[in-house]
């Protein structure tokens, strides 16, 4: 057997490039993930308040109320009064468990069908079919950090009611459908852009397609991003151009319908990415593996400092965490081979817990970084 190791596929880059790939990439993505609860917030208020107003002014009149869903808006397979009820329920408190984070999941695909009922029976607008586009992306792939959901959920994975914790882990399970929606959505805002552009002649006057959102882009600009979107190439960049020149053409009077969940559901694919099945993500998961982090800590470029930390506790994950995504190397040292969350243990000692909720491997925390090394010992000196 032979003893030489096989130098990583991204070492053909000089070591500078490879640090400033390194130190860029960990830049954006702690960017995107410090910016992504707050953009998440903004979304949930947005859609919200727009169905609160809604419900409010329909409560404010029933008879009016009850008079257009028997008349304008009539839906074929309920009796009105039913209809309006349960339009304005779904409005009301899907619009609270949105504001709130509370069963984002269900409220969101309950809002998703309302807005494609409306789509289908009352006036073809396009807030509708972008607010199912949000939906489905919530109702996939949930709320951010800041929500109610996110709060309750360890909480409410321990709790003793049948089939609760299934539900949460089925629902926690439906995020693997985020690239396949992503793949979707994409290819049907690049539809929308091509009618735009008249390469879609036969789809003009489809009620499925927000073309009256985006039917200020030029032809050639509109034809250009359709197919960028199609491959999934430069999809932050396009999302940004989209929601900056949305808003750009709101703030001028261009456009006097259009509100701000257009540029909203751009920017998911700013937040989100294209979804795996692009070219972008082909591109990050080869960077990934090769180059932004090394898949064995020996292949890691000697150059790179190394630092070690003493311990697994707070303040040892804690370093970690912030010096990972850096062209350095990294070695844990960590006398048991797990870390232990100290503030609950008073619930391991009356039964509340077990111990395997309070006690997570370290290695488990790392598997993806590859310049992170965890060795189980302890320090007895230090040079």
């Amino acid at each position: 057997m032979s003893d030489r190791v096989d130098a990583p596929a991204g070492a053909w880059l000089p070591p500078p490039v490879r640090i400033g790939l390194r130190i860029w990439f960990g830049t954006m993505r702690s960017a995107r993930d410090a910016a992504l609860p707050l953009f998440d917030l903004l979304v949930r208020v947005v859609v919200a308040k727009g169905l609160l107003a809604s419900a409010l002014v329909k409560l404010a009149d029933w008879s009016v109320a009850l008079s257009l869903a028997a008349n304008e808006y009539p839906v074929s397979f309920m009796a009105p009064q039913s209809a309006a009820s349960l339009g304005v329920t779904i409005e009301l408190v899907g619009g609270l468990c949105l504001l709130t984070g509370l069963l984002t999941r269900p409220a969101a695909a309950a809002v998703a069908v309302l807005a494609a009922i409306s789509q289908i029976a009352y006036v073809p607008i396009d807030t509708n079919l972008l607010t199912v586009a949000i939906m489905a992306i919530y109702a996939v792939r949930g709320p951010g950090a800041l929500s109610l959901d996110r709060l309750l959920r360890p909480g409410l994975r321990n709790l003793p009611v049948p089939l609760l914790p299934a539900m949460i882990r089925l629902s926690d399970r439906l995020s693997v459908l985020m690239p396949i929606l992503l793949l979707i959505l994409r290819f049907w805002l690049a539809l929308t852009l091509l009618v735009v552009a008249g390469q879609a002649g036969a789809m003009a006057g489809s009620i499925w397609l927000p073309v009256a959102s985006f039917g200020w882009v030029p032809p050639l600009a509109a034809a250009t991003i359709a197919g960028m979107l199609m491959m999934g190439i430069a999809a932050p960049l396009v999302a940004i151009l989209l929601a900056l020149s949305l808003g750009g053409v709101q703030m001028m009077g261009m456009q006097p319908g259009l509100t701000a969940i257009p540029s909203l559901f751009a920017l998911m694919f700013l937040f989100f990415g294209p979804g795996a099945l692009s070219a972008d993500g082909a591109a990050a998961a080869w960077l990934h593996r090769h180059i932004l982090f090394d898949r064995r800590i020996d292949r890691a470029p000697a150059d790179w400092p190394h630092v070690v930390v003493v311990g697994g506790g707070f303040g040892g994950l804690a370093c970690v965490a912030a010096l990972k995504r850096l062209p350095l190397r990294i070695t844990l040292i960590d006398r048991n081979n797990y870390h232990l969350f100290q503030p609950l243990l008073y619930q391991i000692a009356t039964a509340a817990l077990s111990p395997a909720d309070v006690a997570t491997p370290i290695r488990s925390l790392y598997r993806e970084d590859g310049n992170v090394r965890v060795l189980l010992g302890a320090v007895d000196r230090i040079d």
